[in-house]
């Protein structure tokens, strides 16, 4: 019976801990500028963009569709710079890596590439761009997101074939005892004409069909 009491103490004291460090942690993320994270019910938490802060770039009435069958990633790469102010065409970054109106896909360089410097944009106004493949730790996700830097992503198509480039805008996670995230889902929005334009998967499918990550970082000039 002591033993049965001194277990539920120390399950009791374990919630309290938990509480505190996921306390500690969205004050500590609540000090970066501009952070978004919110705490959606106990021990479970969102990083990112709000819906509404970035519907209009990625609007099937403006330019959150793909004009051409390969073009998710000049569609993925559009929404991004338009979000960041730097607004420019799919038409436009498809000419900066293939010289010309061709309707193909891009891998992971050729994305790189589009997003290295950049000329003025349609406005006539210009920023310098700096991108990098993602490989760092969850923690770093969840500052990257909660910063309002949203990554460009390469998704394996479940049915097999090339792959597909969305935008990755938010990401749901909990903390374990060491104050570390431990991702539980996303937010993607999508630029195939055909498809719901924001999107959930879960963390384990969305790793399972992972091909790439892709931050971008815009400093207006």
């Amino acid at each position: 019976m002591a033993w049965v009491k001194y277990q539920e103490m120390e399950k009791m004291k374990l919630k309290g801990l938990m509480r505190i460090l996921a306390m500690s942690f969205i004050m500590a993320h609540s000090a970066i500028s501009n952070a978004d994270i919110y705490q959606l019910q106990q021990n479970l938490f969102v990083a990112g963009i709000q819906s509404g802060e970035f519907d209009y770039f990625a609007s099937p009435n403006k330019n959150g569709r793909q004009r051409q069958a390969n073009w998710c990633w000049a569609a993925s790469i559009q929404m991004v710079l338009n979000y960041h102010g730097l607004y420019v065409s799919q038409e436009q970054v498809v000419q900066k890596i293939y010289g010309g109106q061709i309707d193909q896909p891009a891998n992971s360089n050729q994305i790189l590439n589009a997003l290295t410097g950049w000329a003025p944009d349609n406005r006539g106004r210009s920023s310098s761009i700096y991108a990098k493949p993602y490989t760092s730790s969850g923690r770093e996700l969840v500052q990257a997101l909660a910063n309002k830097w949203p990554l460009i992503v390469g998704l394996r198509n479940p049915n097999g074939g090339i792959g597909h480039a969305v935008v990755l805008t938010a990401v749901y996670y909990s903390v374990d005892q060491f104050n570390n995230p431990i991702l539980n889902g996303v937010v993607l929005r999508d630029p195939w004409p055909g498809s719901p334009s924001r999107q959930k998967l879960s963390w384990n499918e969305f790793q399972s069909r992972l091909m790439f990550m892709t931050q971008v970082y815009v400093e207006r000039l």
